[in-house]
């Protein structure tokens, strides 16, 4: 298992403005239509973040996570990502919808920078071992941060489970009773075994704390150069 706190990760402003503005943002409403401007407050968003990961490695075998490698099994790496409890303090009281787009947008690019981070860290273990990792798949996120989600469809999934479309369509030994309890069954032994509590996450309830956090998984896919030999 490894730990680590409080990593730089980039800051992608555009990327943050062309998906609020595709989210419906009515940007020029709160004063931030100008590009300066709107740099500016996603760097003052960006202050908040305190980035912080748990991550480790995952045999074929192992059996807290079966479920996560059901169609083929591969090794994985599993993280435990927060950006800590400043940023959702910073934003939730938000009441403007279209800065509330913007602030869930720029989140949600926060994390998935952090992402990027965290594989490629994970891939300096893999790569000498004829591996690289795949994209990685949501266990849960929040904000959201796929379209693959078990829950879609319902009104407001933003920090539902996630898993893999595939792996749901064919996981059709478990109802949705089952799964639920498989799945909670999985957080709660992630927790314990990445040990989430040193980077401050913690369980309450149903709910993953601090608000904005995630679980994700890299898949170990043989190289191509390898696979060739």
């Amino acid at each position: 298992m490894r730990k680590i706190k409080k990593f730089k990760i980039p800051i992608y402003s555009y990327e943050i403005l062309r998906k609020s503005r595709k989210a419906g943002a009515d940007l020029g409403s709160v004063g931030l239509d100008n590009d300066r401007d709107f740099k500016e407050y996603v760097s003052q968003l960006a202050s908040a973040i305190e980035p912080a990961v748990v991550f480790g490695y995952f045999p074929t075998d192992d059996p807290d996570t079966a479920v996560l490698s059901y169609r083929e099994k591969k090794p994985l790496t599993i993280a435990m990502l927060t950006l800590g409890n400043a940023i959702y303090e910073k934003t939730c009281e938000e009441t403007d919808e279209s800065r509330k787009t913007v602030n869930i947008t720029a989140v949600s690019v926060f994390a998935a920078s952090a992402a990027k981070v965290i594989s490629d860290i994970a891939s300096q273990e893999a790569i000498p071992e004829g591996f690289e990792l795949s994209e990685p798949f949501y266990i849960y996120s929040c904000p959201e941060q796929t379209r693959l989600s078990i829950n879609a469809g319902k009104k407001d999934n933003s920090s539902m489970p996630l898993f893999n479309i595939e792996q749901e369509e064919e996981r059709n030994d478990l109802n949705d009773q089952e799964m639920t309890l498989y799945r909670d069954d999985m957080t709660r032994a992630l927790f314990r075994r990445l040990e989430a509590g040193k980077i401050g996450m913690s369980l309450d309830g149903n709910s993953i704390m601090p608000k904005y956090s995630s679980i994700f998984a890299f898949e170990w896919i043989v190289r191509k150069n390898r696979q060739n030999r």
